[in-house]
């Protein structure tokens, strides 16, 4: 099995810390967020790992390289690509495999990755999705099929029966998925928005309640997930 971590984001909101350090390197609690997802990922079975880099590429790669040796993939995009662009470049790296684990490097979590692979089979997409009663709950899904009907209010789809979630950042797409993404830059978020539209794809999302889920996009999400970790038990 094989993951993508999204690993090139500049953390400019993180600054001025991430001017010095990659955000996926960030410590929390003495291990940095990117050997708690990995760790994560290897103990559900992913043995490769690609990684996209841009922001201090280099601390990432020897960090990385001396964790998981070969089993890590690296691609340097000298201008971002944004979350699509960057998940269509590793479509070739992902080879013959059935799906792709894509996860943000950004994110702790306990959520298993293991639901989405075994949902993927049956749709060209599985999201994780968490419920945060806020701004950021704007995935709409049906509660009957499971199915995404809207993002972000993008298609302006609300038929009852559906509610609010927050795309955790941690998704499976299968192969014809990753064949459909064209080369650029764009969000994935916007490519599943217009492929819905255009009824080209089915995307269904996983519901986690009572996950741990936690961002590190902002000191006061940083702060947070630090004091979280401190209490959580599992």
């Amino acid at each position: 099995m094989k993951a993508l971590v999204l690993a090139a984001g500049l953390g400019k909101r993180l600054r001025p810390l991430t001017d010095s350090i990659p955000k996926p390197l960030i410590d929390l609690n003495g291990v940095p967020v990117i050997d708690r997802i990995t760790d994560r990922l290897e103990a559900e079975g992913v043995r490769e790992f690609g990684f996209n880099l841009h922001h201090l590429p280099e601390a990432l790669r020897s960090h990385l390289s001396a964790r998981l040796g070969d089993r890590a993939f690296f691609r340097l995009e000298e201008s971002l690509l944004d979350t699509g662009g960057s998940i269509a470049s590793f479509a070739g790296w992902a080879g013959g495999e059935d799906f792709l684990v894509v996860h943000n490097g950004d994110i702790c979590s306990d959520i298993p990755v293991s639901p989405l692979v075994d949902d993927v089979a049956g749709c060209d997409a599985s999201l994780a999705l968490v419920r945060r009663g806020g701004a950021s709950d704007n995935v709409r899904m049906s509660l009957k099929s499971r199915e995404i009907t809207d993002m972000r209010g993008l298609l302006g789809a609300s038929p009852e029966g559906t509610a609010l979630f927050t795309f955790a950042g941690i998704a499976v797409y299968s192969r014809r998925f990753l064949d459909m993404m064209p080369e650029g830059r764009y969000s994935v978020v916007d490519f599943i928005t217009d492929s819905l539209r255009a009824g080209s794809v089915k995307v269904r999302g996983v519901v986690f309640e009572g996950a741990f889920w936690s961002d590190i996009g902002t000191p006061e999400s940083l702060d947070e997930c630090r004091k979280a970790l401190g209490k959580w038990k599992r």
